[in-house]
């Protein structure tokens, strides 16, 4: 059985800051872990902020000062 998994935007026009909203839901095998690490890593004139998994040197799902991402898996 395969696991996949979403990720979806809200428009701003349909917010009521006028910002849009990112939402991602990885779904991973049972075999990897089940909590994510959450951290940011500061820069003279940037944050990034995000969440990722044991062993993996990226943020799977996270933001920055002018964008964020969320990863998607998918499987067979």
């Amino acid at each position: 059985m395969g696991v996949s998994s979403n990720s979806f935007v809200i428009g701003g026009n349909l917010t009521k800051s006028g910002k849009p909203i990112l939402f991602g839901d990885p779904h991973v095998e049972n075999f990897y872990p089940a909590f994510l690490y959450i951290w940011a890593i500061k820069f003279e004139k940037t944050v990034l902020q995000g969440a990722h998994f044991i062993g993996a040197p990226i943020f799977a799902l996270g933001r920055n000062n002018i964008s964020s991402w969320a990863s998607t898996f998918g499987g067979q």
